[in-house]
């Protein structure tokens, strides 16, 4: 849904919308790299606790400020037993943002995935309960890169979606000379501290977990839900209250 209004080239673009019987054609005019703009209002960083002892993280940049605004958020939710990050909408930025944020919520030294001299050192705040992420085929560049520092920390479950398969690796823009564009890894494919190739494979989540039409016309979060889910079954079977 992300990229259906948007366009490489000058097009025009035909849309086919069936709403229950009905079946309506649509002729649009799409020009080079415009979109139709979506989630305008959206922050850079959401904070919200759910169920009293749930917190809940949206990262939804790794552009500046999300360093600044990430860390003016995170001790809303540092002290709860359990904590969603959602980077389902993270499209990257600079991948040394995400390295400092991920630095919250690792608990021994480790390497940064994309440049490994660089050493991430626990923060003296690190979160100590239950970590889930989740991703989705939005995750990209920068995002993927603390997706991948995340998972190798072993400190967090991955629920969602596979990421987009594309850590960046230096990208540059090539036009054709149509005026076709194409945005294309230009370093030699590399892979994480843990072997996992940093290009071109999408990283799985420890559960798949997709979205179906109905919950999205219903405007139910699929994915969310289902780590509530878990999170109450662990809290009952370890008899360990939520509050």
């Amino acid at each position: 849904m992300r990229s259906a209004f948007r366009s490489l080239t000058d097009s025009i673009r035909r849309y086919t919308v069936v709403r229950g019987e009905d079946t309506l054609y649509i002729n649009l005019k799409l020009k080079r790299n415009e979109a139709f703009p979506y989630a305008a209002a959206t922050k850079t960083v959401e904070t919200k606790v759910l169920h009293d002892s749930i917190g809940y993280i949206a990262i939804n940049t790794m552009m500046p400020p999300v360093l600044e605004e990430f860390e003016a958020c995170y001790p809303q939710v540092r002290h709860l037993p359990y904590l969603i990050i959602d980077v389902r909408a993270n499209e990257g930025g600079n991948s040394l943002n995400g390295a400092n944020i991920c630095k919250h919520f690792i608990k021994k030294t480790q390497p940064h995935c994309v440049s490994q001299d660089y050493v991430m050192q626990p923060d003296s705040d690190a979160y100590q309960g239950r970590i889930f992420l989740l991703t989705s085929p939005c995750t990209f560049s920068a995002a993927e890169s603390f997706t991948i520092d995340m998972k190798e920390s072993g400190n967090a479950v991955l629920v969602g979606e596979p990421t987009a398969g594309d850590t960046g690796n230096r990208p540059r823009n090539f036009s054709t000379s149509h005026g076709t564009w194409f945005r294309i890894p230009t370093r030699e494919s590399r892979k994480s501290p843990q072997g996992f190739p940093m290009e071109g494979v999408g990283i799985r989540p420890h559960y798949v977990v997709h979205q179906t039409v109905d919950d999205f016309l219903q405007d139910r979060d699929t994915q969310l839900e289902y780590v509530l889910r878990m999170i109450f079954t662990h809290s009952a079977c370890t008899h360990r209250p939520l509050h």
